[in-house]
Protein backbone atom coordinates (compact mmCIF):
# COMPACT_ATOMS: atom_id res chain seq x y z
CA UNK A 1 0.00 0.00 0.00
CA UNK A 2 1.65 3.32 -1.10
CA UNK A 3 1.78 5.64 2.14
CA UNK A 4 -0.38 8.91 1.58
CA UNK A 5 1.49 12.11 1.18
CA UNK A 6 1.09 15.60 2.56
CA UNK A 7 -0.71 16.86 -0.95
CA UNK A 8 -3.18 14.06 0.40
CA UNK A 9 -4.00 15.33 4.03
CA UNK A 10 -3.50 18.95 4.25
CA UNK A 11 -6.39 19.82 1.68
CA UNK A 12 -8.69 17.39 2.97
CA UNK A 13 -8.27 18.95 6.43
CA UNK A 14 -8.91 22.03 4.75
CA UNK A 15 -12.45 20.59 3.78
CA UNK A 16 -13.21 19.06 6.59
CA UNK A 17 -12.84 22.47 8.61
CA UNK A 18 -14.90 24.05 5.42
CA UNK A 19 -17.85 21.90 6.44
CA UNK A 20 -17.73 22.44 10.37
CA UNK A 21 -17.50 25.75 9.57
CA UNK A 22 -20.09 25.53 7.19
CA UNK A 23 -22.45 23.73 9.60
CA UNK A 24 -21.89 26.06 12.72
CA UNK A 25 -22.73 28.76 10.25
CA UNK A 26 -26.08 27.21 9.23
CA UNK A 27 -27.26 26.63 12.20
CA UNK A 28 -26.13 30.63 13.54
CA UNK A 29 -28.26 31.91 10.37
CA UNK A 30 -29.44 29.98 8.54
CA UNK A 31 -28.19 29.16 4.55
CA UNK A 32 -27.26 33.11 3.45
CA UNK A 33 -25.19 34.12 0.14
CA UNK A 34 -21.86 34.27 3.39
CA UNK A 35 -22.28 30.29 3.32
CA UNK A 36 -21.67 29.90 -0.56
CA UNK A 37 -18.94 32.31 -0.51
CA UNK A 38 -16.78 30.95 2.25
CA UNK A 39 -17.89 27.21 0.95
CA UNK A 40 -16.35 28.04 -2.81
CA UNK A 41 -13.35 30.11 -1.54
CA UNK A 42 -12.41 27.54 0.92
CA UNK A 43 -12.81 24.76 -2.11
CA UNK A 44 -11.06 26.64 -4.01
CA UNK A 45 -7.95 27.21 -1.59
CA UNK A 46 -8.35 23.76 -0.91
CA UNK A 47 -7.76 22.91 -4.68
CA UNK A 48 -5.08 25.06 -5.10
CA UNK A 49 -3.16 23.73 -1.98
CA UNK A 50 -3.36 19.83 -3.40
CA UNK A 51 -2.01 21.17 -6.98
CA UNK A 52 0.84 22.87 -5.13
CA UNK A 53 1.82 20.45 -2.88
CA UNK A 54 1.37 18.03 -5.39
CA UNK A 55 3.52 19.56 -7.59
CA UNK A 56 6.32 20.10 -4.96
CA UNK A 57 6.31 16.75 -4.12
CA UNK A 58 6.69 15.30 -7.74
CA UNK A 59 9.84 18.22 -7.88
CA UNK A 60 11.35 16.87 -4.98
CA UNK A 61 11.29 12.83 -6.24
CA UNK A 62 12.49 13.76 -9.50
CA UNK A 63 15.71 15.33 -7.70
CA UNK A 64 15.91 12.66 -5.51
Amino acid sequence: MKKRKKSFYLPLAVLIYAVVMGYVMIKRNGVTREFWIMTVVEVVFAGLLYVVLRWQEKRRDRYE
